[in-house]
Order: structure tokens, then sequence, then C-alpha cells
């Protein structure tokens, strides 16, 4: 479900897309951009790692290392008004200080 259209992001234009992680069903957010060589629409950043078990309905946790190292992720959701501030910070097996934070759209 593409949730926002022509949003700016790092200085690219980008739609914000919403699916779900399986297992465990939690909200995955990512973005697309177009590549004008073949007009069409192409994956371009994931914003949300799946953690199945650390979260609540409603909630996600927010990817900031590896290619999204320099892309302030949070930044972005905020200003499109898509999550609230971080609630929680954990830790998973491979990565330590991941953001927890609510949705503020509905999930389908």
């Amino acid at each position: 479900m593409i949730i926002l259209k022509e949003a700016n992001f790092n200085g690219n234009i980008v739609s914000l897309e919403m699916l779900k992680y399986s297992p465990g069903g939690s909200p995955q957010l990512r973005t697309w951009i177009l590549d004008d060589g073949i007009n069409q629409m192409i994956p371009h950043t994931t914003l949300t790692t799946n953690l199945p078990g650390y979260l609540k309905k409603n909630e996600v946790a927010i990817k900031e290392w590896g290619e999204n190292e320099d892309r302030d992720v949070l930044a972005f959701l905020y200003a499109w008004d898509i999550v609230d501030p971080p609630h929680q910070i954990v830790d998973s097996d491979m990565i330590t200080g991941i953001s927890i934070c609510k949705l503020k759209i509905p999930i389908e």
C-alpha cells in the first residue's frame, strides 16, 4: 500500500510504501524512486527492520544502520508525520540501539 507519493527524502523524490514482514506481520516501510532510464519505480530504502517478539501492534523498528547510516530515516518519518518519537530502544542479536516508534498511520 502506497502511503505517500512524491515525498522528498535526502534530495530524492520517493514514494513510501507500507507492507508487512513475514514472519510476525509487523509493518515494513520502504521507499521507491523513479528510475528515469527505464521509467519505472525501483526500491530505494528499507526504513524498518523485522523484530518478531519485540514489536506491539502499530509499532515499527527503525533501520538506522548499513545503507541507512547517513540517510536520517527518523527525520524523514517525523517530517511526514509517519511515526511518533522513539519510546523504546532495543538490542537485537546483531544490532544495538534500535529505535522503536509508534506508527501514526493506520495499518490495513
